[in-house]
């Protein structure tokens, strides 16, 4: 092979990689984000809560996101999003309770790149695969009619880290709470 046409195949690699790269790169940036998605019943006319008490629930607890620092730190969070949208904690007699859960699981991401092929480094390139291991958090908060026990909003954050560490941390969780409290209380 000629000394130019080894000089560009070289560079189309080089070009191929790391536009491929930085593609990868940009989705696994875009994949450790907090998101949140709510729904609502439309039906309830949201202006007649004034206060909330949280309900404590029965579930599995494991133990690695569902501690009691992590529930502490949701229910600040979620305190503080609530009062600012004009409700008030009463225990003894709320409007609504506030109920959340939380889950966390390990996932893989397997991104494969085929081959450009050609040679570099005194061998062949053949395709390669990137693989991507993170932890996703969820955390479900739900808002029931205290009267009624029906559920009447929900909001479902999700969140990725490189360890649960991160999916758990004040600053996630909050975040979290901000977003999924955003369009609280639904407009009729």
């Amino acid at each position: 092979m000629s000394t130019k046409l080894f000089r560009r195949v070289s560079r189309v690699r080089a070009v191929a990689v790391l536009v491929v790269g930085c593609g990868f790169l940009t989705l696994t940036a875009g994949a450790f984000a907090v998101t949140a998605k709510t729904d609502y019943d439309h039906s309830v006319n949201f202006e007649k809560y004034r206060t909330f008490a949280w309900k404590d629930y029965e579930t599995r607890r494991n133990g690695i996101v569902n501690n009691s620092i992590v529930a502490s730190r949701i229910q600040n969070a979620v305190n503080e999003q609530l009062t600012k949208k004009g409700l008030q904690e009463n225990d003894g007699d709320p409007d609504v309770y506030v109920v959340a859960h939380v889950g966390a699981k390990n996932m893989t991401d397997v991104e494969y790149m085929p081959a450009i092929g050609g040679w570099r480094h005194w061998r062949w390139m053949g395709p390669d695969m990137f693989v991507n291991r993170y932890v996703q958090g969820t955390t479900i908060i739900d808002i029931v009619d205290a009267k009624t026990n029906e559920l009447v909003w929900r909001a479902i954050a999700t969140d990725t880290g490189s360890n649960v560490l991160d999916v758990e941390s004040s600053k996630n969780i909050d975040k979290m709470a901000s977003d999924a409290f955003k369009h609280f209380p639904p407009k009729a």
